[in-house]
């Protein structure tokens, strides 16, 4: 189940804004994303459809707006898995 994420999602705050996101706010959801990313590839599931609607949004505990993956992931075959670990 995917937590309340009360500030909507990426596309909506990207269509929103006349002038695009801080570049501060823009590392800091890049990395919320690509900590996502690197949490669902460490167990073999790729997202497919990653896209600014599929980036939701919240406050963090801290304060800080923070971003988490939404979406069906996909299991990849087991082969993909097995050249994951050759390409090591």
């Amino acid at each position: 189940m995917m937590d309340h994420m009360e500030k909507g999602n990426l596309g909506t705050m990207l269509d929103a804004s006349e002038k695009g996101l801080d570049s501060i706010l823009a590392l800091h959801l890049s990395n919320d994303i690509l900590e996502g990313l690197e949490y669902l590839h460490a167990k073999d599931i790729v997202h497919r459809n990653l896209k600014p609607s599929n980036i939701l949004l919240s406050f963090s505990a801290d304060g800080a707006l923070s971003a988490k993956i939404a979406g069906r992931q996909h299991t990849p075959p087991p082969l993909f898995s097995r050249l994951r670990e050759i390409m090591r």
